[in-house]
């Protein structure tokens, strides 16, 4: 619906016009009855009109002035004169103002008015269209050019290099015009905080979309403000939480490309920061004199897990690391914190666990071991704490541990999560022992932790601990407080909470994992339990709207 503004100092007017014409049968909505241009143009700065009708002779600003105000903060707004005069002199100044139509007010029929209003309407449609089209055009072509730089790139990391003469072509339609003679250097930049991008951007591709347009805007600012001379830096997106700018050194001796390059990289940081609230961290190449060295770059950047793994967020390291093949580390270093780490965990001491994690990660950054070794000695770990102590945690099924542990990304956020899982596996079996004194009902708890994935009787319980049906069901509600399905029905919805915020599979599959065979049911007691649908929890956990 279009904004419409009447101003005139004859108020009657005003109020003749708001009562006789159908704004809303027009597709207008009126904004605004204001007495003179100045109060009109206040009126302006809360709400923009997309139509103005005004007097010309008016106190404090007549109408020509505001029109020229309006002009100036609007060249599209649609105008129109109202006015007793019929000199020629008003309506030569109004159509320098590009004004639409001039009309006596003497004269004027409300007919009249809403065939020249019907006119504006159809065409601020006609231009809302087009608009809208080049809109879609600019993103097509953006998000095409896009895709073909993200398939230049992993073309040349998975095929062998043909002619560096077509290359080089290739990447000079992308964007980046590489000269014989002239040397690039890669910038490879990964996304930090990926589990809190995951909740705030709705989809990876408006992630994407997002990044792509953000630098494209950001390095055209850079080279109108000197920042970056010329064409010299092709961005590309690179899987979703990555991207690579593709950089061209100067060729002037007096200029330091280096010195360059850490400008600009800390200006698209700062932008990112303030505008979008994104951080990277930034890992760069050595020059590259040919394609040939660039696809071998190129592969090292995007291969160097070791040093994406032990960075702190933001860091830019502009002289690329030695990326040396990882080799086989003793075991003896990690065995023997492990004991320690066992010992701290058969006493249920919590107090020990963050120090001696800090000595650990202090020996780990200075030997620069294998993530993936290490994720896999702290999966082993945790799942023999849990064995240990008979204790299956509810809130982390052996799965998501391993998802959620080949998620982290830093080495800091790995000690952080290693710690809190101890915590809660100690709280865990603190609380299970407070429950109840008999052990047939921590059995029970056991019991049901370890079958989550199935349907569970109370009978085939009391069976496993050599009860008698109706004495166990008895005996668990005097000591629980609730009844054995109440339990059971309690822990898998948990389960499901957690599944539902930490994994990426339908409804439909966790109703299957947790032993349901009757979707509908499922779905209805989680309702019931949480007042919403698994589909509706998964949504507001994510901080997607529904």
């Amino acid at each position: 619906m279009y904004k419409v503004m009447l101003v005139d100092d004859d108020y009657p007017v005003l109020e003749y016009l708001e009562e006789v014409i159908d704004w809303k049968g027009l597709g207008l909505e009126l904004i605004g009855l204001h007495e003179n241009g100045l109060q009109a143009l206040d009126a302006v700065q809360a709400a923009m009109p997309d139509i103005v009708i005004t007097d010309i002779g008016m106190p404090k600003m007549d109408g020509l002035q505001l029109l020229e105000q309006l002009k100036q903060m609007k060249p599209d707004i649609r105008a129109a004169i109202l006015s007793c005069h019929s000199d020629f002199h008003y309506a030569k100044q109004a159509l320098k103002l590009k004004v639409h139509d001039y009309v006596i007010k003497d004269t004027l029929q409300p007919a009249e008015l809403t065939s020249l209003l019907q006119q504006f309407v159809q065409a601020l449609d006609k231009e809302q269209q087009v608009r809208h089209y080049d809109s879609l055009m600019r993103y097509t072509v953006d998000r095409s050019m896009s895709i073909l730089r993200e398939k230049f790139i992993a073309s040349t990391m998975q095929q062998p290099l043909l002619g560096a003469e077509s290359w080089l072509q290739e990447l000079k339609q992308l964007g980046l015009e590489w000269k014989h003679g002239e040397e690039v250097v890669i910038v490879c930049c990964r996304l930090d905080e990926r589990e809190q991008l995951r909740k705030r951007f709705m989809t990876e591709e408006v992630l994407r979309f997002t990044l792509n347009n953000a630098l494209e805007e950001l390095l055209q600012q850079a080279e109108q403000s000197g920042k970056l001379e010329g064409r010299r830096m092709l961005p590309i997106i690179y899987e979703t939480y990555q991207f690579l700018l593709v950089y061209r050194m100067p060729g002037s001796l007096k200029e330091n490309g280096y010195d360059q390059l850490r400008s600009l990289l800390r200006f698209i940081q700062q932008q990112f920061s303030r505008d979008l609230r994104l951080g990277f961290s930034a890992l760069l190449s050595g020059k590259c004199a040919s394609p040939a060295q660039f696809k071998q770059e190129l592969e090292e950047l995007l291969q160097a897990e070791t040093i994406w793994f032990y960075r702190q967020y933001g860091t830019l390291l502009l002289e690329k690391p030695s990326l040396q093949r990882e080799q086989q580390q003793s075991m003896l270093f990690l065995d023997s914190f492990k004991e320690r780490i066992m010992d701290l965990y058969m006493r249920l001491n919590i107090d020990e666990i963050h120090p001696l994690m800090s000595e650990w990660s202090f020996h780990v950054q200075e030997q620069k071991l294998s993530p993936k070794l290490l994720k896999d000695w702290l999966l082993r770990i945790s799942l023999e704490m849990r064995n240990h102590k008979l204790m299956f945690s509810v809130e982390h099924s052996s799965d998501s541990i391993h998802r959620r542990l080949y998620e982290l990304e830093t080495l800091q956020e790995t000690v952080d999560w290693f710690i809190n899982h101890y915590i809660e596996l100690v709280s865990q079996v603190n609380q299970s022992a407070q429950l109840s004194k008999r052990h047939e009902i921590v059995e029970a708890y056991q019991y049901v932790l370890r079958h989550l994935d199935r349907k569970i009787t109370l009978e085939e319980v009391a069976k496993a601990l050599y009860l008698n049906p109706s004495y166990f069901s008895r005996l668990f509600k005097k000591e629980t407080g609730e009844t054995f399905i109440e339990y059971v029905t309690k822990m898998k919805l948990t389960r499901a909470k957690q599944m539902l915020r930490e994994t990426r599979d339908s409804v439909g599959k966790i109703c299957e994992l947790l032993g349901y065979d009757n979707q509908s049911y499922f779905i209805k007691l989680f309702k019931n339990e949480t007042g919403v649908t698994p589909a509706e929890y998964r949504a507001m956990k994510r901080g997607v709207n529904v």
